[in-house]
């Protein structure tokens, strides 16, 4: 019964310990890989995009906030039969989109934070040899951990949840979906 005394005592006093300000801050840039999938959808939606992240993190006590802004080109797009008339296509070309992110360390080295993004998500659309794109904005909600592996340099893992609203030209519709990427990260 000591033994797990001590180890209880131990288990939880450690992340108390543990600072965010251990966690690196400052400007950062980073790489992207991504899957995305569309929900509800009567065609298959989904896809790979590739992006790039910048942005500024700063720490107090053992919250940890940060701003990014990412860009990522997008190869997401509706496969549709190939018996429907006209051979159309619907492709997600690319997004951007403003973070705002808080978190904790939970460790030296480890982050667990929060994510809420404003989107815009480029679509083109072709239909009978016509083709047409416009951009339509959004929200995301997100989650995410950052393993700090060596100094400044670090890889992520998240997952976020989008909202699209279509506006346009009588068209009132949205689309939901998710992404999960993964990157590498480096801070100056």
């Amino acid at each position: 019964m000591t033994r797990f005394a001590i180890l209880t005592t131990v288990l939880v006093s450690v992340p108390a310990l543990v600072s965010a300000q251990d966690i690196p801050t400052g400007p950062y840039i980073g790489a992207t890989i991504g899957y995305t999938e569309y929900d509800d959808t009567d065609v298959d939606f989904e896809g790979t995009e590739y992006g790039l992240v910048a942005g500024v993190g700063a720490t107090r006590g053992r919250l940890y906030g940060a701003v990014e802004l990412d860009f990522a080109l997008s190869d997401v797009d509706a496969d549709f039969d190939s018996d429907v008339a006209g051979d159309p296509s619907f492709e997600e070309e690319s997004k951007f989109g403003i973070s705002f992110i808080i978190g904790t360390a939970i460790s030296p080295d480890f982050l667990l934070y929060g994510k809420l993004s404003a989107i815009s998500i480029e679509y083109e659309a072709e239909f009978f040899g016509e083709s047409d794109s416009e951009s339509y904005n959004g929200t995301s909600l997100g989650i995410g951990t950052e393993y700090f592996f060596a100094p400044n340099t670090s890889v992520r893992g998240e997952v976020n949840a989008f909202e699209i609203e279509f506006d346009d030209d009588g068209l009132d519709a949205e689309a939901e979906g998710s992404t999960v990427k993964v990157g590498i990260f480096r801070r100056f």
